[in-house]
């Protein structure tokens, strides 16, 4: 959804191989294959919190940010915390940050819809990204989406192999090895 096409613009922009951190030791880049946040995707992760929605042109400002130590702020959750505070959570000490336990919840629309159906709430028609430029007629009794300018146009914008997140296996298995 993106996020291959960000990793490697992110590399060229700062001349980073994957797992490498840039020379003032103020970012590391590492490809992974999934953050499970696909209702927000493509992501990009800062110290475990999350970036969502990003383009190559949004990446490169927050890495930029980051190496100019200008504050930035993640999209849902809990403010940034330093490298040493996320080591702290993830060891399990509390996270008394505000808005890290959020009653709301921080799952997306697309993860929300199988609760809404088995609650016996009827899920919203959603258009999507009509070619003509403008939102399909829909019956009146359902919701219509108009997308935004920070939308993607399709779910899946220049998809790519990410054998480089495995070498190990690059392209499955085999007509040899069987499926």
């Amino acid at each position: 959804m993106g996020g291959d096409a960000i990793f490697e613009a992110l590399q060229d922009h700062l001349g980073l191989g994957n797992g490498e951190t840039t020379d003032d030791g103020k970012v590391t880049l590492e490809h992974i294959e999934c953050n499970a946040a696909c209702d927000y995707a493509p992501v990009v992760m800062v110290n475990w919190e999350f970036f969502d929605n990003q383009t190559v042109q949004s990446a490169k400002r927050l890495v930029d940010d980051l190496r100019d130590g200008r504050t930035v702020s993640p999209t849902r959750g809990a403010p940034l915390c330093t490298f040493k505070e996320t080591a702290r959570i993830l060891a399990g000490f509390p996270d008394e940050r505000e808005g890290a336990v959020d009653a709301g919840g921080s799952a997306g629309p697309a993860s929300l819809v199988g609760l809404r159906l088995a609650r016996g709430e009827t899920a919203p028609a959603r258009v999507v990204h009509p070619r003509d430029g403008g939102p399909q007629d829909a019956p009146q009794d359902r919701a219509v989406h108009d997308p935004s300018p920070n939308e993607h146009l399709s779910s899946h914008d220049a998809p790519q192999d990410t054998s480089a997140s495995d070498p190990a296996h690059p392209a499955g298995p085999t007509a040899e090895e069987g499926e």
